[in-house]
């Protein structure tokens, strides 16, 4: 939660009624006034020692100086931390992977697999960034067929609604299993689950012979023998 930036402040369970009765009564959407009502009730406090935040800190060698406000562990019943007043962004390891979104998106941002891979393989040459050889080994260890197919669910996701990402996601899985286009997935599967060597033998064995008619494929219609999924109205989104 902290290493995604999806928390911003720390409490105690038996004070979420009491934060969620005073921000229903502001009338201004003034951040310093909020900032300063949550900060009535919420705790400073360093991470738990058994905790990955502990781990990928500089909590873990003494080197984090004692905030006025943040010298104990999270007592049970807690909720939410808040780490912009006791220096932790601070002191974060450079390995966090909250802290690596620059070199994500300068990677990632590309339209073809072997524009993404080119770009690790640079910055690993410029950087010898650790995390993005392990990524960049990831992948060319991976089904050629299936980063290309994966790569084009990936960007037409961002923007569908919730039942057609599941709907396409389901017909590329079919597609999958059918072996229409390649083994690929059986071949996976053998390789890691049944005799375990570890080997897949690809088909196609490399990025440059999977055409984009056999990306397309994974996402063609399904065959009238296999319906479509058609999910009930009332468990779509509601914006829909």
């Amino acid at each position: 939660m902290i290493a995604c930036g999806l928390a911003t402040h720390y409490t105690l369970n038996a004070r979420l009624a009491w934060i969620e009765e005073r921000l229903g009564k502001l009338i201004t959407d003034d951040p310093s006034v909020i900032e300063n009502s949550l900060a009535q009730y919420g705790d400073l406090v360093y991470p738990d020692t058994r905790s990955v935040l502990y781990r990928q800190s500089k909590f873990s060698n003494g080197s984090v100086e004692d905030p006025v406000d943040c010298h104990q562990q999270a007592p049970q019943g807690s909720s939410i931390f808040r780490p912009s007043h006791c220096h932790f962004h601070q002191h974060i390891a450079k390995d966090n992977p909250h802290l690596r979104i620059q070199t994500i998106d300068k990677c990632f941002c590309h339209d073809t697999v072997e524009e993404i891979t080119d770009a690790l393989e640079k910055e690993v040459a410029e950087s010898y960034d650790d995390w993005c050889s392990k990524a960049l080994k990831k992948l060319k260890e991976a089904s050629p067929l299936s980063l290309k197919v994966t790569l084009q669910s990936i960007r037409e996701g961002r923007f569908q609604p919730l039942d057609q990402c599941l709907a396409r996601e389901y017909r590329m899985s079919l597609n999958w299993i059918s072996k229409m286009v390649s083994n690929d997935f059986c071949e996976g599967v053998r390789a890691r689950l049944v005799d375990k060597d570890f080997a897949p033998k690809w088909d196609p064995p490399s990025l440059s012979e999977v055409t984009k008619d056999m990306v397309d494929c994974y996402f063609a219609p399904l065959s009238e023998l296999e319906p479509e999924l058609n999910l009930p109205t009332a468990l779509r989104e509601p914006s829909m």
